[in-house]
C-alpha cells in the first residue's frame, strides 16, 4: 500500500484512539479514590500513548518492519495494558481502541493474535484484582469478536480505497503517455507533410532552375536570342519557389491556389497539355485542392523527367461526392513494381490517404502511364 495513503487513512483512527484515551483518563480521575492508583493509571495510559506514537504507529503505517519489531511492540503494549487494567476498571474501554489498533498491522493474523493477547491480559488483570472472572471472559470475548469484525472490514475499506487511488494514478499516467505518443505521432506526420511539400515545390523548382541555368549557358555560348526569355523564366521560377517557401512556413495553402481555382492552377501547371473538365465544377475544400494540385504537379514532373514525351492529357472529373484527377502520357512507361522509395509516388498516395482518397497508378513499359487521384469533395 502507498505510505502517504495509509498515513492519511490512519489520521482519523488516531483521532479515535485519542478520544478513547481521554475518556479513560477522565473516568479514572472521576472514579479512582486512591491517589497512588490514580497517578499509576494515568502514567500507564501516557506510556501506552507514547509507545504507540513512537513504536507502533511507524510499524502500522510504514509496513517496512519485520515480525521481531512487531512482536516487541505487541509485547510492550500488552504489558502496559495489563498494568493499566490492574489500576483502573476504565481500561476495558481502552481495549476497544487497542484491539482496533493492532489489527491494522501488515499481517492480519499477527494482529488477531495480538487481540487475543490483550484480552487475555484483561482476564489476567481481573483475576489479579479479585474481580468476577466470568464477566471478564465474556467481556473479552465480545470485544475480541467486535474488534476482529470491525478491523477486517476497516482494512478492506482502506485497501479498496488505496487500490482505487492507485488505479486512478495509473490511468492518469496512461493518459499522459497517450498524449505524449499522440504528440510525437502528430509531430512525425507534420514533418512528413513538410517534407512532401518541399519535395513537391521547392525541390522541383530548384531542379527547374538548374536546368534553365544550364540552358542559358548553352544559349550564351551559341549567342542565341532566347537568353532573355530563359532568364525571365528563371526569375519567375525562383519567385514561385519563394512564394511556396513562404506558404509552407506560414502553413497556408499553396501559393498557386491563393487567388485562383484548382482548375486554373492545374491549367497553369500543364502549359500546353490538354485539360478536360467533366461534371459540375465547384469550389473545393482547401485540403482537397492542395492534394489535387500537388498530385498533378508531381505527375507532370515525372513525365518531364522520365516519360520522354510531350503528349499529356489531364482530366478533372466532378461527381456528387468525389472529384478525380487523371494525368495520362503516352511515353515509354515503366514497371510500377520496380519503382522503389522516394517522396514522389508515395507522397501522392500519402496525401490522398490523408483526406480519405485513393491514388492508383497504371503503367507498363512502352504503354505510357496513367495516374488517377480520387478524393472526397
Amino acid at each position: 500500500m502507498d505510505h502517504d495513503a495509509l498515513l492519511g487513512r490512519h489520521q482519523s483512527w488516531d483521532v479515535f484512539y485519542s478520544v478513547v484515551a481521554v475518556a479513560v483518563a477522565a473516568i479514572t480521575v472521576a472514579t479512582s479514590t486512591a491517589p497512588v492508583e490514580k497517578f499509576r493509571a494515568l502514567g500507564l495510559l501516557a506510556a501506552i500513548a507514547l509507545w504507540y506514537v513512537f513504536v507502533g504507529r511507524p510499524i502500522i503505517v510504514c509496513r517496512t518492519h519485520g515480525p521481531v519489531r512487531q512482536g516487541v511492540f505487541v509485547a510492550g503494549l500488552v504489558a502496559l495494558y495489563f498494568g493499566l487494567a490492574t489500576a483502573t476498571s476504565a481500561a476495558n474501554l481502552l481495549l476497544l481502541a487497542l484491539c482496533s489498533m493492532v489489527l491494522f498491522m501488515e499481517n492480519f493474523l499477527f494482529g488477531a493474535l495480538a487481540v487475543v493477547a490483550l484480552n487475555t491480559a484483561t482476564v489476567g488483570a481481573a483475576v489479579a484484582a479479585g474481580q468476577d472472572v466470568v464477566d471478564a471472559i465474556v467481556l473479552s470475548a465480545a470485544i475480541s469478536v467486535w474488534s476482529v469484525v470491525l478491523g477486517r472490514w476497516s482494512r478492506r475499506v482502506i485497501e479498496q480505497s488505496i487500490a482505487r487511488a492507485e488505479m486512478i494514478a495509473e490511468l492518469e499516467a496512461s493518459r499522459e503517455e497517450v498524449a505524449r505518443l499522440s504528440h510525437e505521432a502528430g509531430t512525425a506526420a507534420e514533418r512528413q507533410r513538410v517534407a512532401a511539400d518541399i519535395h513537391d515545390t521547392l525541390a522541383q523548382g530548384f531542379g527547374s532552375i538548374v536546368m534553365l541555368v544550364q540552358a542559358v549557358r548553352r544559349s550564351i555560348e551559341l549567342e542565341s536570342p532566347t537568353v532573355d526569355e530563359q532568364l525571365d523564366l528563371i526569375e519567375r521560377t525562383a519567385r514561385d519557389n519563394l512564394a511556396e517557401a513562404r506558404a509552407i512556413v506560414t502553413a497556408m495553402q499553396p501559393a498557386a491556389l491563393a487567388a485562383v481555382t484548382v482548375e486554373e492552377a492545374i491549367r497553369r501547371l500543364a502549359d500546353d497539355a490538354d485539360v478536360a473538365v467533366t461534371g459540375a465544377s465547384r469550389e473545393l475544400p482547401p485540403a482537397v485542392a492542395v492534394v489535387l494540385l500537388r498530385s498533378c504537379q508531381e505527375a507532370l514532373t515525372n513525365i518531364r523527367r522520365h516519360a520522354g514525351t510531350a503528349a499529356v492529357r489531364i482530366g478533372l472529373s466532378y461527381s456528387d461526392d468525389t472529384v478525380a484527377l487523371t494525368v495520362h502520357d503516352d511515353g515509354r512507361g515503366f514497371d510500377p513494381a520496380a519503382v522503389a522509395g522516394g517522396f514522389g509516388l508515395s507522397g501522392m498516395r500519402g496525401r490522398a490517404t490523408e483526406v480519405g482518397g485513393t491514388m492508383t497508378l497504371d503503367s507498363a513499359p512502352g504503354a505510357g502511364t496513367t495516374v488517377r487521384v480520387e478524393v472526397p469533395a
